[in-house]
């Protein structure tokens, strides 16, 4: 593996996720009761990391001062890191000809 390969897997920046944290209404744990850490065990074994880190690559935008490199390198790490269109597939259903 290379550090492009690497580089390839950044999520988000600060700014990014505040954003995302803001609408999907976050709790921060300011108590002293736990009661967070009590309701996040309902969710122990409910496996959303995929939607979660894909949900937060959609609200992403591109660090222009964080990487630095040979243009080629960052163009391919741009697309990389680039969010992918979404694909509706009851439009694309209805589009290919399907009801």
């Amino acid at each position: 593996h290379s550090a492009l390969d690497l580089l390839k897997t950044y999520g988000a920046s600060g700014p990014d996720l505040q954003k995302w944290l803001a609408d999907n209404h976050a709790a921060v744990n300011r108590d002293r009761d736990l009661r967070l850490q009590y309701l996040a065990g309902f969710g122990a074994n409910v496996y959303l990391e995929a939607q979660i880190y894909d949900d937060i690559k959609d609200n992403r935008t591109w660090p222009d001062a964080l990487f630095v490199g040979l243009p080629e390198e960052i163009g391919e790490l741009r697309e990389a890191i680039a969010p992918k269109p979404q694909i509706n597939l009851e439009n694309l259903g209805k589009m290919l000809g399907g009801q």
